[in-house]
């Protein structure tokens, strides 16, 4: 359940995490009902009033925006999150879940905080990736910082965050050789200020690819007509022939 003010940007995200690497794909669809079918008569929150609101969702992060609820109530929506994974070039679906949830729309005077922009970064595995996240409030409410995400949780070596105070967080994580894998690994931030009898949230999704460590000293040898090739072998050899690298299909 989460609330919401009138006339009010409005965001969320299921946090959808993947421990195989596949691709995840979101989109709203009706609420389920008796027997699981769809809710007769259902519309979409910006269906409800003729106000000029729109109700969206990224099919690539998973962001639910509301601009701007226009009435009070109780709204109900439901988001199907689809797994896809690449099979010899193709995209095929292998699984999926709707999860339902409400949003209770009040009469509140407040404004939502904002997370400052965050790149998407690369990093080889066995080194650390660190960064502070920065939040600010239109109202100079104080802003709490948390952040959720597959490398908190669902990883053999976990990332941490650290809330500093002052709006601002630091999110720190060493991914090793079991973590490389194709698909980048998703940390959401949120940003939600306090002091309000209905306070705000911001969100701001961050993408980390893990690789693994390159090719070191490369040496050719000629061989007649031709040259052999030869390199140290990767730290992450013995991660790699036992496959434990997860590398989502």
């Amino acid at each position: 359940i989460e609330r919401a003010c009138l006339n009010k940007r409005w965001i969320h995200n299921p946090g959808a995490f993947d421990p195989d690497g596949d691709i995840l794909s979101y989109s709203l669809v009706p609420c389920l009902g008796q027997d699981y079918e769809p809710v007769f008569g259902f519309t979409y929150p910006d269906e409800v009033n003729p106000g000029n609101d729109s109700f969206t969702i990224d099919p690539n992060t998973g962001d639910v925006v509301w601009e701007f609820p226009l009435q009070i109530g109780e709204y109900n929506i439901g988001i199907l999150i689809e797994e896809w994974r690449l099979v010899n070039g193709v995209l095929i679906k292998v699984g999926d879940v709707v999860r339902d949830m409400q949003i209770t729309v009040e009469l509140c005077d407040n404004n939502p905080p904002e997370i400052e922009a965050l790149n998407d970064v690369c990093v080889e595995a066995g080194n650390v990736v660190s960064i502070d996240v920065n939040a600010s409030d239109p109202d100079n409410d104080p802003v709490l910082l948390s952040a959720v995400g597959g490398p908190m949780t669902e990883t053999v070596h976990v990332a941490s965050f650290s809330f500093n105070g002052n709006n601002n967080g630091t999110f720190t994580w060493l991914p090793r050789c079991e973590e490389v894998r194709p698909g980048p690994y998703q940390v959401l931030f949120r940003a939600e200020d306090t002091g309000n009898q209905v306070p705000l949230t911001d969100l701001e999704t961050w993408n980390i690819t893990v690789v693994g460590p390159p090719v070191e000293n490369p040496l050719a040898t000629p061989s007649g007509n031709s040259f052999e090739l030869s390199w140290d072998p990767t730290p992450c050899l013995d991660i790699f022939s036992q496959g434990e690298i997860n590398q989502g299909g």
